[in-house]
């Protein structure tokens, strides 16, 4: 008896260890296509134009140093703005199929608040659009600890910024920073930012995650900001393409929002 029981046990031992192994063989052809199939699927970039003033004077070091400087602050403030306020985004997600065909989409409204630094969304309205509902996209657990470029939450240092060039964005002429890691850690990236030269007010940042923890493969977010209804400038859309999955599962999502209203919190 005992002897067909160590047998059953055996037995059984083997099946996980080939079922191991075929998942182990799935997930690395699973994430060699990830990888060939690129980092960059968002489109952010301007029209490249010719100021050899502008080039000329943030080529020089110091007028660089104190440029991203200034962006660092108007960035700090926009947050803290936004943290303070209440406004309105209008949002669709999709979710894409292996051959990036949309196979479900759901529209909302919500109302945003923070608690701190914590999001609160009331939701509005929400249509399912199309397919059956959306599962949660793909994520770490406990969600990305994000490490954006020139925010003063980031540790100093863990940006290298250089100037990209000069871009025209929407009719308007524009500096180019390109950032990059120096050290890959979870929830940096490598991108840019585009940034008004009179005021140092960021217009459009596009990033990719360098680091991601499973089941992700790719974040990918662009973002633009623009004069909001309180007077300052304000996120006002949003586009984050997410890819993950594990062996044989594979998810694709893109969240597209765009954020109005901003206004004073209501008791």
């Amino acid at each position: 008896m005992n002897i067909r029981r160590r047998r059953s046990w055996l037995g059984l031992a083997c099946i996980l260890l080939v079922i191991a192994g075929l998942l182990a063989v799935l997930e690395w052809h699973r994430r060699q296509d990830a990888a060939s199939a690129g980092e960059q699927t968002l489109y952010g970039s301007g029209i490249s134009r010719s100021a050899n003033d502008l080039q000329q004077r943030y080529s020089d070091p110091q007028e660089f140093a104190r440029l991203c400087a200034a962006v660092q602050e108007h960035y700090d403030a926009l947050v803290g703005r936004s943290l303070q306020l209440q406004h309105m985004r209008k949002s669709r997600t999709i979710e894409f199929d292996r051959r990036k065909q949309p196979i479900a989409i759901v529209e909302t409204r919500e109302s945003i608040h923070f608690e701190g630094r914590k999001e609160c969304p009331t939701n509005v309205e929400s249509r399912q659009v199309l397919g059956p509902p959306l599962a949660s996209p793909p994520g770490p657990q406990g969600g990305l600890n994000m490490k954006e470029p020139f925010s003063s939450e980031t540790p100093e240092g863990q940006y290298l910024y250089r100037l990209g060039g000069i871009e025209e964005v929407a009719g308007q002429l524009v500096l180019r920073v390109r950032f990059e890691t120096v050290k890959p850690m979870e929830g940096s990236f490598k991108g840019s930012v585009w940034v008004d030269p009179a005021t140092a007010e960021p217009i459009r940042i596009h990033g990719s995650a360098v680091k991601l923890l499973v089941p992700l493969d790719r974040l990918e977010m662009l973002i633009d900001y623009g004069p909001a209804e309180n007077g300052y400038n304000q996120m006002r859309r949003a586009i984050v393409d997410v890819t993950g999955g594990f062996a044989f599962i594979f998810k694709h999502y893109r969240i597209e929002a765009q954020m109005s209203d901003y206004r004073p919190r209501g008791p």
